[in-house]
């Protein structure tokens, strides 16, 4: 429905925007305002071509004036359903109560979809409740998210619930701080000359073993522990090394008797020769 009235403020000749529109610019610009195009709540289907013949002006001239006027007077226009949106419309025509918001909403139902709502939806500063429920009442689609002030005028401020269902299933999951089966190399990049198929089974299998010690593998130690290996000759000596080190329940990987993890002091101590050890000794052989 067509308003019968327009309301345009005089202070719109002093605008700091306005002013620097071209005659012709301005010229639109009141069309826009006030013309039967127009409808109650500022959103509405514009027709270039009848603007054309309206201000008798070519239909060419009128696309180029609109980018301007609309860049000009932050308006915003969609070429693709030819909705023109004037955001601060409800500024200088106020509905004056529930009933009359109610009424200027209708026109929402002509209107095709467009890119528009979510923004129109927010306008809503300065509104009672009562004006605020009959608009949000009046909301020919449904918007994906509800501002928070709507949510209380509509809902009385419930408590919001837990998620449930796929919702909390969808949730997302603390990241492990350490190497797990999900995560074994903690997106360190394997170097090419480690980069096969054995290398990975065994690595996985490497993280278990440190899981089962209870020494996880940290970022740290899998950078160290990747970078060490890939110093090894060969993939061969690699892959050895992590087979007898996990068959000798060694918390690191080692390549040889050198690397090994030296024997414990107090268990060198306790320990008593045999008499392979004597025989070895007196020959010579064990120091």
């Amino acid at each position: 429905m067509v308003a019968r009235y327009r309301k345009l403020s005089p202070r719109i000749w002093d605008d700091e925007r306005f002013v620097q529109l071209s005659p012709n610019e301005k010229l639109l610009a009141v069309y826009c305002l006030t013309s039967q195009q127009v409808n109650r709540i500022g959103l509405f289907v514009f027709s270039i071509g009848k603007a054309s013949e309206d201000l008798d002006l070519p239909s060419g001239d009128i696309r180029k004036m609109l980018d301007r006027v609309c860049d000009t007077l932050y308006w915003k226009w969609d070429c693709s359903s030819k909705v023109l949106f004037l955001p601060r419309w409800w500024r200088y025509n106020p509905a004056s109560n529930a009933k009359h918001m109610a009424g200027c909403m209708s026109d929402a139902e002509e209107l095709p979809q467009h890119p528009f709502w979510k923004e129109f939806r927010g306008l809503t500063d300065g509104f009672s409740e009562a004006v605020l429920r009959a608009f949000i009442k009046g909301m020919p689609y449904p918007i994906d998210r509800v501002s928070a002030q709507e949510q209380e005028q509509e809902q009385d401020i419930k408590p919001p619930k837990s998620p449930k269902g796929d919702e909390a299933k969808k949730k997302p999951k603390k990241r492990s701080k350490t190497a797990t089966a999900d995560n074994p190399l903690m997106d360190v990049e394997i170097p090419e000359s480690l980069d096969t198929d054995r290398f990975r089974e065994l690595w996985a299998m490497y993280v278990e073993h440190r899981v089962n010690l209870g020494k996880p593998l940290t970022p740290q130690a899998v950078q160290m522990q990747i970078t060490k290996m890939a110093k090894y000759e060969s993939i061969e000596v690699v892959i050895e090394s992590m087979e007898n080190s996990m068959a000798s329940g060694w918390q690191g990987i080692h390549r040889s008797d050198a690397d090994k993890p030296k024997d414990n002091p107090a268990e060198m101590k306790a320990k008593v020769p045999t008499p392979e050890d004597l025989e070895a000794w007196e020959k010579g052989e064990l120091r």
